[in-house]
């Protein structure tokens, strides 16, 4: 089963990790989230979630096939480009 890395735990992130997670069809759910407060609040909202606080190390996992962005529109571009380039779905 393929794993997903949500990028962003601010407000879309939220609704997306449940989603993942409710859905069944993704594992592991990965919730990478800079902010230490944001993380943790996600992790504790979201039991079955794994937590990153680095996009690089996201991109270096295996087990991740896709990145999902839920970080503000302005960062979309490098962040897609970066996964796309290590070879994950966008």
């Amino acid at each position: 089963m393929p794993g997903i890395a949500i990028v962003g735990y601010g407000y879309w992130g939220p609704k997306l990790v449940r989603n993942f997670l409710q859905n069944g069809s993704f594992s592991p759910v990965v919730i990478v989230e800079e902010h230490p407060d944001r993380l943790a609040r996600g992790l504790r909202e979201n039991p079955g979630a794994q937590g990153l606080a680095s996009f690089a190390e996201a991109l270096k996992r295996p087990d991740l096939a896709a990145v999902a962005l839920a970080t503000p529109v302005a960062t979309h571009h490098p962040l897609a480009k970066a996964a796309l380039l290590a070879g994950k779905h966008v």
